[in-house]
Formats: C-alpha cells, sequence, structure tokens
C-alpha cells in the first residue's frame, strides 16, 4: 500500500475542489428574482430574468444543464420569450407549480403566450401550464374569422415530461 503525505492530499483537494464546483449545474429560483406565487403577480419577469441567467450561464461547464426552478404554487404570467442560443443544456423545472396565462387576450401583445424561440437541447419536467382557455376564446374572433396564429417554436433536442396543459 503506497502512503501519501496529508501536504499531498491536501493539494490535490484542492485542486479538485473547484473542478468539481465548476461542472455542477446552476439552479435560478425564480423567487430569487421576485417570484411572488401568488396567482395575481405578473411572475412573467421574474421568470425571463432567471431563464436569461441559466440560459447565458457557464456555471455547468456547458455539460450539465441550468436549471430554471419554478417551485410549487400558482404563478400568474403575462405573455414571456424564452430566447436562445444558450450555452448549454437548459432544464425549466416545475414541479407542484401551475403557470397561469393573463385570461385578456389585449395583454398579448405578441401571437403566444409562452415562446420559445431557438433554443436547443431544453427539458421541462413538470408543471401546470393553463392558457385560461374558456375567458380567452370569449375574447377572440378566432372562430368567426379562422384566423388562428400558432406561435412559431424553434427548438432542438425538446424533451417534454409531465407537463399539464390546460386550453379549455
Amino acid at each position: 500500500m503506497v502512503k501519501t503525505k496529508p501536504i499531498g492530499r491536501a493539494v490535490f483537494s484542492l485542486f479538485l475542489i473547484p473542478l468539481i464546483a465548476k461542472y455542477q449545474a446552476a439552479v435560478v429560483d425564480i423567487k430569487t428574482k421576485g417570484a411572488k406565487g401568488d396567482g395575481k403577480t405578473d411572475d412573467g419577469p421574474a421568470i425571463m430574468s432567471a431563464w436569461k441567467e441559466a440560459c447565458g450561464g457557464l456555471l455547468g461547464g456547458g455539460l450539465l444543464p441550468e436549471t430554471v426552478l419554478i417551485p410549487p404554487g400558482t404563478y400568474f404570467a403575462a405573455p414571456i420569450q424564452l430566447k436562445g442560443p444558450c450555452k448549454g443544456p437548459i432544464e425549466i423545472k416545475a414541479t407542484g407549480a401551475t403557470i397561469k396565462a393573463p385570461p385578456e387576450v389585449a395583454k398579448f401583445k405578441t401571437d403566444g403566450w409562452i415562446e420559445i424561440e431557438g433554443v436547443d437541447k431544453l427539458t421541462m419536467t413538470g408543471g401546470n401550464y393553463d392558457g385560461q382557455g374558456q375567458a380567452t376564446w370569449k375574447s377572440n374572433n378566432c372562430a368567426s374569422t379562422g384566423v388562428c396564429k400558432l406561435p412559431a417554436v424553434s427548438c432542438v433536442s425538446l424533451k417534454l415530461f409531465n407537463i399539464g396543459v390546460s386550453i379549455l
């Protein structure tokens, strides 16, 4: 058995700690960005802020996914845009959370509620995305005009797990 000196182990450990820390996935909690989760306050800006930090982050070294954490609760979010490209894989983890769209179509300045554009290697886990369909359908003219726009989505390697979507 080879014996090592305590100093050698300490130097090796000091070298290894930053290397391990570099490759740990970062988690950005939307509550740290100001989200309330009360179902009334517009948490869209907090979600987009967390997205920008995770998407532009290199804490995972580009190998591990950066995570946007949406903790359990009910979040109201006016239309949001999640744009890439991101520095590495990214995950939106919303287990136990409900994200609700505004019921007033007038608040939509774009064609979609949650627009994801130019993002590769996105994983969405959990959450219920409630588009407030019944209230929204009453305030648009899609049924009478036949002009119903769908948001453009440009993603490569999109994975969805345990997600609920309410449109009606």
